[in-house]
């Protein structure tokens, strides 16, 4: 076969990728691309865990850029951190190489620029923001990583207002490097936001993504970036020798002190910038002393603009297209373990996110115009979870009812975890206790028994009532005799951070 005719039956290959199966991931929607890869929500088989997959491109799987995939893997892999997109696997599956990240249900900051008046954010929001990825920074350059391409499409926004720092894709790591990818004199990274050292060719540190998110902030704050060019040369060329626009007649109603820290994170030697992440964040607490206490985000600051590209009403058609193809592809299913009730979550506040509880359904009925019935309760789940809606969870029950059989039953449990974890998530901790409650006093496989007890613990603990807390996390840990290895380490990650050191202690 010509190089042209492998070209197309691998592309087409790619393209028939949705309703398949990649390792043990079920592909559901395409849902962008990069430079190296394309970008597919998927779920876990066992897991029932949304992630985002990143396919290699066939035409790019030379040694040297399959080394720097693999590379970005083992990099990101490294990092946990609330405010970083988490590698979860890495496989290669009828010779497609895949990472099976995080998937931020969101936007990218360029995306949400574009939605936004002027192209441009409000002071708090930026804070927000900057304070987030300083920190993701930080963690990074205390493992040894400078990610190289700190930008707009790299930083991902939720609708709650967490920021995540995403591909570590030009990430140079000691730990990792071969050597050859990222040595000194071979320049990657993207013209618009590269610092001057790295444009050179010169060995970098954390203080080139510095540089990088000075750009980052000067865009985000006044609509621009500071250099404007035809070809990446004329970029580079302005990074290394122009002086950037004066921030302050873009945006006067900036107060000085901020303006002065996104120029000097902006400063053409990396001596005159902030010396690390950390540093950063030192400053930065000065900085607070010197605003009005209300610019500054002592809290998430919720974005309304920021919705998933995945919507309820635009995907309805898309999501039942894709389960058709996985009900058809007869994927077989795995029934018994609530380990499936799990989705990964990470919050600023720093914890991950894990299944929560809703027992029997509610009493109003889904409406079929609203929520689509799906052909088995596998996909109807799937479906919830592809949506993630109040009705969406409540139309598990409604249409599959627990008492009918066996997997219905499991998976009510899963569902109904799945809501009391959207309660909450709503501050609706009172209906959340009250779906906690009723699970427990059904017959549901033990995981969801001990999620419940867990998560009940968790919200009573939060509201200072620490008996009840003390019973529920007995509970959990007397019933966790029942599990196996796996289950118990699936549990210890999900653990909320107000019971940390708590579960082994009780």
């Amino acid at each position: 076969m010509t190089d042209a005719g492998q070209h197309r039956k691998r592309t087409s290959s790619e393209a028939e990728l949705i309703g398949k199966k990649l390792g043990p991931y079920q592909i559901l929607q395409r849902i962008g691309q990069g430079g190296m890869a394309e970008v597919y929500l998927a779920v876990h088989e066992r897991l029932h865990r949304q992630v985002a997959i990143k396919v290699l491109r066939h035409e790019l799987a030379t040694s040297t850029n399959l080394q720097r995939f693999l590379q970005e893997a083992r990099a990101s892999a490294a990092l946990v951190h609330p405010n970083i997109v988490q590698v979860y696997d890495i496989g290669k599956h009828d010779e497609l190489n895949y990472i099976a990240q995080e998937y931020v249900a969101g936007v990218n900051l360029k995306e949400h620029l574009q939605k936004t008046p002027r192209h441009r954010l409000g002071l708090r929001e930026t804070l927000s923001i900057l304070l987030q990825v300083t920190a993701a920074l930080q963690q990074s350059s205390l493992t040894g990583i400078v990610h190289r391409d700190i930008k707009p499409e790299n930083i991902l926004l939720t609708p709650k207002g967490e920021a995540k720092v995403a591909d570590f894709g030009l990430a140079r790591a000691a730990h990792f490097d071969t050597g050859e990818l990222t040595k000194v004199n071979m320049t990657l990274g993207t013209p618009l936001y590269m610092s001057p050292e790295q444009i050179r060719g010169e060995e970098v540190d954390s203080r080139s993504d510095l540089y990088s998110l000075g750009v980052t902030l000067f865009h985000i704050l006044s609509g621009r970036t500071p250099f404007v060019g035809d070809t990446p040369l004329s970029l580079a060329v302005q990074h290394l020798q122009t002086a950037p626009p004066s921030l302050l007649e873009l945006r006067p109603d900036l107060p000085k002190p901020v303006v002065e820290l996104v120029m000097r994170l902006m400063a053409k030697d990396a001596k005159d910038r902030p010396s690390s992440p950390t540093a950063l964040l030192t400053e930065l607490e000065e900085l607070r002393k010197q605003l009005q206490p209300e610019v500054w985000p002592t809290t998430l600051i919720p974005l309304p603009t920021v919705q998933p590209h995945l919507q309820v009403n635009s995907s309805v058609h898309m999501a039942t297209v894709a389960l058709s193809r996985i009900s058809n592809s007869r994927s077989r299913w795995l029934p018994v373990l609530g380990i499936a009730c799990a989705t990964f979550l990470a919050g600023t506040i720093g914890y991950y996110g894990f299944l929560r509880a809703n027992p029997s359904p509610l009493p109003t009925q889904v409406s079929p115009p609203l929520v689509q019935r799906q052909d088995s309760v596998q996909n109807q789940y799937l479906f919830a979870l592809y949506n993630n809606t109040e009705l969406h969870w409540r139309a598990v029950t409604d249409y599959f009812p627990p008492s009918a059989n066996e997997l219905n039953r499991v998976y009510g449990a899963k569902a109904n975890l799945q809501l009391a974890k959207w309660y909450r998530d709503h501050s609706l901790d009172d209906k959340a206790v009250t779906i906690l409650k009723r699970l427990k006093g059904q017959q549901v496989p033990v995981f969801c028994h001990i999620m419940a007890s867990i998560e009940l613990a968790s919200i009573y603990r939060q509201k200072g009532d620490e008996k009840n807390s003390d019973i529920e996390l007995s509970e959990a840990l007397q019933l966790s005799s029942q599990l196996d290895p796996s289950q118990k380490n699936e549990i210890n990650r999900r653990l909320p951070e107000n019971l940390n050191g708590l579960w082994q202690t009780t």
